[in-house]
């Protein structure tokens, strides 16, 4: 991917479009955050469950397609959250969760929200209660990282394009 394509969009969202600055900030008010979000700082990836406490919080969102068998994408489980919360191995990640993880570090981010990461997969209660709070976790989201191919797709489809040619951006 190009990372500077990427960054200048979102730039160009972020500084330029009354819209884009706007809507993250009506949402917030009254909305609730996810429980968990991934926190990229440093050289390690880690689950932060303490995101209320965060000041001035801004964090990307990954939207994709976890594939033909869901069993083999890496999930939080209720066995897993402490080891989460110290270190999620970035061996043990999918390419699609490290590319956005990168995408997310380039444009400056420290937190990302991934699904399958950031709710506890075997816990009824947990889904839930993040489910209710879906809408509000994309639609305070500083940027969506979206992948429209599944992961099985071939390479070929790795290619950017710009959204603006089909809609543009006003």
């Amino acid at each position: 991917m190009k990372l500077a394509q990427i960054k200048s969009w979102y730039l160009e969202c972020s500084e330029n479009h009354t819209k884009c600055t706007a809507y993250p900030n009506m949402v917030t008010q009254g909305s609730q955050l996810p429980s968990r979000l991934l926190d990229l700082q440093g050289d390690k990836i880690k689950l932060e469950c303490n995101v209320k406490s965060l000041p001035h919080l801004q964090y990307t969102t990954l939207s994709h397609m976890w594939g033909p068998d869901p069993d083999t994408c890496l999930q939080l489980t209720q066995a897993r959250l402490h080891d989460f919360e110290s270190d999620i191995p970035s061996s043990l990640l999918p390419t699609k969760y490290l590319e956005a993880i990168r995408i997310a570090k380039a444009l400056g981010f420290r937190y990302i929200w991934i699904d399958s990461l950031c709710i506890i997969q075997d816990s009824d209660e947990d889904w839930k209660k993040e489910a209710l709070k879906m809408a509000a976790v994309y639609g305070r989201t500083s940027l969506n990282i979206s992948y429209v191919y599944p992961p099985s797709d071939s390479a070929s489809h790795n290619h950017l394009r710009d959204p603006r040619i089909i809609v543009p951006c006003e």
